[in-house]
């Protein structure tokens, strides 16, 4: 799991901290497979508990589980998954949500260079859930 609080929401970094205890904890007690719907549920959960106390921050996540017969990767935001190919470079398996990215047709390198990719067009904001996206 990848968590980055906003640097422009106030007390992000303990919104993130926070979101990231209580999907830890939830995660080690987890009985059964960990789909895309109980994960979402969670996360939906976490927000009801964090949204108050944190009500103008934000934060984006990936989140990852690995296992020898799936991979499931959910994510919000501007955090990003690739995969390392030695004669390629970097295969980016995610898009990040930001509007430098909306149309879905700029590549990342090209993303990086414009202002508009520290504006998200989604993430784990109080004042709002967001679905996250595989």
């Amino acid at each position: 799991m990848v968590m980055d609080g906003s640097t422009s929401g106030h007390n992000s970094g303990e919104f993130a901290q926070q979101i990231t205890q209580e999907l830890i904890n939830w995660y080690i007690a987890a009985d059964g497979k960990l789909t895309a719907e109980t994960l979402t549920a969670r996360l939906r959960q976490i927000h009801e508990i964090v949204a108050e106390a944190y009500p103008q921050a934000s934060a984006s996540y990936m989140i990852v589980n690995i296992r020898p017969d799936a991979t499931l990767a959910l994510y919000a935001g501007d955090c990003l998954l690739g995969r390392r190919n030695a004669k390629r470079g970097i295969e980016w398996l995610s898009r990040p949500h930001t509007l430098a990215s909306v149309t879905g047709e700029t590549s990342i390198a090209s993303i990086a260079d414009r202002p508009a990719r520290h504006l998200l067009t989604r993430s784990f904001r109080a004042r709002e859930f967001c679905f996250p996206r595989p």
